[in-house]
């Protein structure tokens, strides 16, 4: 997953910015070992907020289809997913992340 964007994230919230692009399953080495297929690809967005005490926050969106295989029957099985991430509210000293309650 080389050449992804790299962005401030305190910055990037304190901004209200928004990124989006689609990420193919064959960049996601582990997953893609047992994905049936190479095709599929995610839909990832990136969204920037202040919340309502003015913290900066930030909301992951994840959506896509892909098949993989039925360990019970060994049968081809179709997963969705979509919003897999809940909004992340960042601590503004350390950068770092913490859950959202």
């Amino acid at each position: 997953m080389s050449g992804w964007p790299v962005v401030d994230s305190v910055q990037f919230a304190k901004q209200h910015a928004a990124k989006q692009c689609s990420v193919a399953v064959s960049e996601f080495k582990r997953l893609a070992q047992v994905v049936l297929g190479d095709e599929g690809e995610f839909e990832v967005g990136l969204e920037g907020f202040e919340d309502s005490e003015g913290r900066p926050c930030l909301n992951l969106h994840v959506a896509g289809s892909l098949t993989v295989t039925c360990q019970r029957c060994l049968e081809p099985l179709a997963d969705y997913a979509e919003d897999v991430a809940p909004p992340r509210r960042l601590a503004a000293r350390t950068c770092s992340l913490v859950a959202s309650t």
